[in-house]
């Protein structure tokens, strides 16, 4: 990759492609998309690093509904005493010759659980980084299953300083599958905990999972 070319920023010839890891990915878990920008032009072109800016979006969602869409670039808040702000995260400058490629991974399903529901998923990237024209991707088809380890997520979305309060209402809603009985809280989660190590292998919630799975769209 060289960064020290000088060029005139334009997306006529980026290609976007997403590549998703093999096998069903479980509900809450990690949903690492590989996300490939090429170079498809004569010349260099340039665009800001994709995973840091505010004009890269992902359209997540389910075949007949209108997706979900989401900026890839955080935007972070700040406090300095009196003083209060939002500031977008730095993106890089990356630039890539004639047919070089620029590779990385994104989890959407870390970053957004409460998007991905049982089923399939649909997911596409939308790129409004260049004035001329918004470059789209191949769409990915992403099955998600409620399995062992996502009760355990859930719980963990939970106890996370950092999950956003869609996150936390989704784990609270996808735990009381499984565990009506269940409250929120630092006791609760704990509480919780213990009751997943007695009953993670009984014939019931082992039922009740098989349940969600094969009709994921009540149990949206």
């Amino acid at each position: 990759m060289n960064q020290t070319k000088k060029t005139t920023p334009s997306a006529h010839g980026k290609i976007v492609i997403l590549i998703s890891k093999s096998g069903v990915r479980p509900l809450g878990g990690a949903i690492p998309i590989i996300i490939r920008y090429m170079n498809g032009e004569s010349t260099a072109i340039s665009f800001p690093e994709p995973a840091k800016t505010r004009a890269v979006h992902l359209l997540i969602g389910r075949r007949k509904e209108e997706p979900q869409e989401v900026s890839l670039g955080r935007v972070f808040y700040q406090k300095s005493g009196d003083v209060e702000r939002w500031t977008r995260e730095d993106a890089e400058t990356i630039t890539l010759a004639p047919g070089e490629q620029y590779e990385f991974t994104y989890d959407a399903g870390q970053r957004w659980p409460e998007l991905f529901a049982l089923g399939a998923n649909l997911v596409q990237l939308k790129d409004r980084a260049d004035e001329v024209r918004t470059v789209f991707s191949n769409t990915l088809e992403i099955d998600v299953a409620y399995d062992a380890s996502t009760f355990p997520r859930l719980l963990e979305i939970l106890s996370s300083e950092e999950s956003t309060v869609d996150s936390r209402e989704f784990a609270e809603e996808w735990i009381k599958k499984l565990h009506p009985g269940f409250r929120a809280g630092r006791e609760g989660v704990s509480e919780a905990r213990i009751w997943w190590t007695k009953h993670e292998k009984d014939p019931e919630t082992l039922k009740q999972m098989e349940a969600l799975n094969r009709e994921p769209a009540r149990s949206r």
